[in-house]
């Protein structure tokens, strides 16, 4: 073998190599934008600063609260490419601005309310982000930074955009936290290689048709709590992956939501939404769904009839059922469902054979269906503040499963079968009824930690000392008395056994068996 390859199969070796290339990499950045983004209270103080240097300014950051009228003689930093300017209180940019020729531009101020006409002459532009909540207006000529890529605008005084943003035609990311915008211009349907949208505008009340001109975006991220309709338009979005949309005064979503062939993550927190249109079910490629909507109370039968989900959250407080449909997700790897209004889960719940974690928070569930037990790849099943009294055998069937979680709940008792998840690692039981545990408990060789605090345990089971691996022990809250001989072979890091009734001897057996701070009493 050649010396050098049998040493690349060394670790340490690629490691030490791979460092020294990214140094090398790095080093030549370092020589490319002089001194990075050295810091300067004035322009003056960075003038100066170049004229003792062999080297130009390229990159820099301007800072302070005194600065409230940058000074003109910026325009003479002629290297400069990147500028950074986190001056608060700046009021205005000099006309000769424009000289520059900067690649990128931010700008974070509380006082600024315009920019120069001149900044239309920045043609070599690709970065624009503003940070000013007093900008009310954008210049015209905006439109004119053709090589512009990335524009991100926040104000809260901004209630319009130029038409001319529309002739931004290399514009591929646009964001806008504008909370006072009422309304888009049409033009914005223009921006043919704009692939991300990322919106802020609580005042805005309707979107243009022409969004749906965007073809090429990828992702659009909507926040918009006036907004009361969304455009059949949005159905032309063809290359759309990603739709996050959060809209309060939505009561209805336009049925061409379904026609959008590659979408693969919808995130709707509509509060109004009362129905969900059946096309929602036409999107083949979606694998991420998160729905929260507090007066939607059936979901349609069709839901399940998404072939790549992978993941569902649910948060609608007035869901009445769970639909059987929801069996039908092959492919679910992840289910969350939080505040719903149903007592028991639909049999169907153990089709979902890929299923690896199963969340469910604030449901009054009284059972669980015996089909769970063919939830074979579930790894965490959690179950909190719930109305459960009871675990079915078939949890036993869960060889998979690593954490279990079901505290907040009315348990008073535990099958027997619990002793044969020998994956378990965690259980949570806290806040419940238990009385006692099953012996088959200390068959759970691989559980680290066990939380029982907030029952009625009046005793541990008398093999407990089996549970070799157990290192976190809670048990605050119970009514204990004794511990059994074998609890003493457990090999306990932490200990929480306050507030129960043991007697004074039995406390000092176990402070003598546990190290200083290992324990409370």
């Amino acid at each position: 073998m050649n010396p050098l390859n049998e040493r690349f199969l060394n670790p340490l070796y690629r490691f030490k190599f791979f460092a020294c290339v990214l140094f090398c990499v790095m080093a030549q950045i370092s020589v490319g934008y002089g001194q990075y983004y050295k810091r300067f209270s004035s322009v003056e103080d960075a003038l100066a600063t170049q004229a003792k240097s062999s080297r130009p300014i390229e990159t820099m950051v301007l800072y302070g609260d005194n600065v409230i009228n940058l000074s003109p003689r910026i325009s003479e930093l002629k290297d400069l490419r990147g500028l950074i300017i986190k001056c608060k209180n700046l009021k205005t940019l000099p006309k000769n601005f424009g000289e520059l020729n900067l690649y990128s531009l931010r700008i974070k101020s509380d006082s600024l309310i315009a920019l120069p006409k001149s900044i239309s002459k920045l043609k070599n532009l690709y970065r624009l982000e503003l940070n000013a909540n007093s900008l009310t207006r954008l210049p015209k000529g905006i439109g004119k930074l053709q090589k512009l890529q990335r524009l991100k605008i926040g104000s809260n005084s901004l209630r319009a955009l130029p038409k001319s943003i529309g002739k931004l035609q290399n514009l591929k990311k646009l964001i806008l936290r504008v909370d006072a915008l009422k309304k888009l211009p049409k033009s914005i349907g223009k921006l043919q290689n704009l692939k991300k949208l990322i919106l802020r505008a609580d005042a805005l009340k309707k979107l243009p048709k022409s969004i749906g001109k965007l073809q090429n975006l990828k992702k659009l991220i909507l926040r918009a709590d006036a907004l009361k309709k969304l455009p059949k338009s949005i159905g032309k979005l063809q290359n759309l992956k990603k739709l996050i949309l959060r809209a309060d005064a939505l009561k209805k979503l336009p049925k061409s939501i379904g026609r959008l062939p590659n979408l693969e993550q919808l995130v709707l927190q509509v509060n109004r939404l009362t129905t969900l249109p059946k096309s929602l079910s036409q999107l083949p490629k979606l694998k991420k769904m998160t729905l929260i909507a507090h007066h939607l109370r059936t979901l349609p039968k069709s839901i399940g009839n998404f072939p790549e989900l992978e993941m569902l959250e649910l948060e609608v407080n007035n869901l009445v059922a769970l639909t059987p449909g929801i069996g039908q997700f092959k492919q679910l790897k992840y289910l969350k469902i939080v505040n719903g209004q149903f007592a028991t889960l639909p049999q169907s719940i153990g089709d979902l054979q890929n299923l690896e974690m199963l969340f469910l928070l604030n449901v009054p569930l009284t059972t669980l269906p015996k089909g769970i037990g063919n939830l074979k790849k579930l790894r965490r099943l959690q179950i909190l503040k719930s109305k459960l009294t009871t675990l079915p055998e078939a949890i036993d069937n869960l060889q998979n499963l690593v954490l279990l979680n079901l505290s907040y709940n009315q348990l008073t008792r535990l099958p027997e079968s619990i002793g044969n998840l020998q994956n378990l690692g965690n259980l949570n039981l806290s806040h419940n009824q238990l009385t006692q545990f099953p012996e088959s408990l200390s068959k759970l060789s691989g559980l680290g930690t066990l939380n029982a605090n907030h029952n009625q345990l009046t005793s541990l089971p008398k093999s407990i000392g089996a549970l070799k691996g157990l290192v976190y022990l809670q048990l605050r809250y119970n009514q204990l008395k004794t511990l059994p001989k074998s609890f003493y072979k457990l090999d306990l890091i932490n200990l929480y056994i306050a507030h129960n009734k043991f007697s004074q001897e039995a406390l000092k057996a176990i402070k003598e068996f546990l190290p200083p701070g290992a324990t409370d009493y």
